[in-house]
């Protein structure tokens, strides 16, 4: 995506970017005739090349603005400048997000009730027919004590645009994916409760359940692995809490929570009670993950072979659908798509990939870092640059499944310098936040002075005319 500080949508002037991810970039802007700040999501010019995507924008946008809640983050407009479609939000200064409170190993108490406000939030926007599809930490801003749900929509919107999703660009986030999502198919409200037990597991443990080196692995592990036991990870964990956790995270839809306020009411109980569990769920499951348990360890027998095999034939129907369909968001097999926008990628990246003479940034494979040793692991293709900002030189790119070794980080936390054989000195740059699975011990590593900003030289002084 272009440079688009210093230019005006529509009333609004665009002043400094302030986000970014695989499908938009965020900017501070200012609205003169109502003399405030707000924040802009831009989303990729290669939404508005597919015909129709202009107006299936401007219902979700539509929609989503009608949302008033204290915990949704307040969307006041939104239109279109030139081929960027783009939402107008209330702008939260000097915030930051449940990740990085998660990161910091804020008080699980107050990392709880962070999570029952957005629970509430997203009942909220369920009753009304609205499904998040991309809940995470990183979506969900902290304004001192309340919580802000963002990003409503936007992973619907991409799905609806075959440019994008064959490109490559992510529909959600695999790490706080439901097992329905992450294979394609059909998703209610309860992809939301599913993504909600994904974080409070975070939460409880330091890491996510079903970790793999790769989105197809984790997709794989969700669709045939119950969750292992939280009190094997952390025995202080109470049983009431494990159970919430195993629950919201069941593989069938129907053995969750029926709503995301059942989820937060037993989470607050839980919270309590050490020993709190629901007897008996109202949907005829019992225990869920007990469920799934009894079912891998039960012992077949002969007269239920047919069983079995048409189970194993389904089993192996999941597992060739989310091949399929990881394969199908790689992108690889249109021409079209691969000469617009690289994996993953954006506009930015594909223009500087394209300009004549300008050599091919190479991927960036790292060595998997000796146990122990800060790291991080890419949920999806990232820039390593040559320094903490945008500024800065694209020198290659840490492919999706990668590890990196964290050698330090810039004073706000925000860019990692990593080892690397990109550039000479052997390190380089990359963004920190959710596009990584886990960053162990990232918060321990030293802080780093930021190179010399890249400027243009300037030209030779004439010399004086005789």
């Amino acid at each position: 995506m272009e440079n688009l500080t210093g230019t005006t949508f529509g009333q609004y002037e665009i002043m400094e970017k302030i986000g970014q991810g695989g499908m938009a970039h965020v900017f501070k802007a200012y609205q003169s005739n109502l003399d405030r700040f707000v924040a802009i999501k831009v989303l990729s010019p290669l939404m508005a090349q597919e015909e129709g995507f202009t107006e299936r924008f401007q219902r979700e946008a539509q929609s989503i603005a009608r949302l008033h809640h204290p915990n949704i983050l307040q969307v006041y407009d939104y239109g279109r400048h030139n081929d960027y479609n783009y939402i107008v939000m209330r702008y939260v200064a000097n915030s930051t997000t449940l990740g990085d409170l998660i990161r910091s190993q804020a008080p699980i108490n107050q990392l709880i009730e962070y999570i029952v406000q957005v629970a509430d939030a997203l009942n909220y926007a369920h009753e009304r027919g609205i499904i998040h599809r991309d809940v995470k930490p990183g979506n969900i801003l902290i304004d001192g004590p309340w919580a802000l749900l963002s990003d409503f929509g936007l992973v619907k919107m991409v799905e609806s645009n075959t440019h994008l999703t064959r490109s490559g660009v992510g529909m959600g986030t695999p790490a706080y994916m439901s097992p329905e999502q992450a294979s394609g198919k059909h998703v209610d409200h309860r992809t939301d409760i599913y993504a909600l037990g994904i974080i409070l597991h975070r939460i409880l443990t330091g890491k996510v359940p079903h970790d793999a080196p790769t989105p197809l692995a984790i997709a794989l592990k969700r669709s045939s692995e119950p969750v292992p036991s939280l009190r094997a990870l952390r025995p202080d964990i109470s049983e009431g809490l494990e159970h919430v956790v195993l629950r919201s995270l069941s593989m069938e839809p129907d053995a969750r929570y029926e709503t995301a306020n059942g989820f937060a009411e037993a989470l607050q109980k839980a919270k309590t009670d050490p020993d709190f569990r629901e007897p008996t769920l109202t949907n005829g499951y019992t225990d869920a993950t007990m469920l799934s348990n009894k079912s891998l360890a039960t012992p077949v027998k002969s007269s239920n072979q047919g069983l079995v095999i048409g189970g194993a034939i389904a089993g192996l129907i999941v597992i060739l659908a989310l091949i399929a369909f990881f394969i199908f968001r790689s992108g690889n097999d249109d021409d079209t798509a691969a000469a617009t926008v690289p994996p993953t990628g954006d506009s930015t990246t594909a223009a500087i990939a394209n300009l004549p003479g300008t050599p091919t940034a190479e991927p960036f494979t790292p060595t998997p870092p000796p146990p122990g040793t800060p790291s991080a692991l890419a949920l999806t293709r990232l820039e390593v640059r040559g320094g903490p900002d945008d500024l800065y030189d694209l020198v290659g790119f840490l492919p999706e499944g990668a590890e990196a070794e964290i050698l330090s980080r810039n004073e706000t936390g925000e860019w990692w310098q990593v080892k690397t054989s990109l550039t000479s000195s052997g390190k380089g740059w990359i963004r920190a936040g959710d596009d990584f699975s886990e960053a162990a011990d990232a918060d321990s590593v030293p802080i780093a002075l930021a190179p010399p900003t890249p400027t243009s030289t300037p030209p030779p002084t004439p010399p004086p005319p005789p």
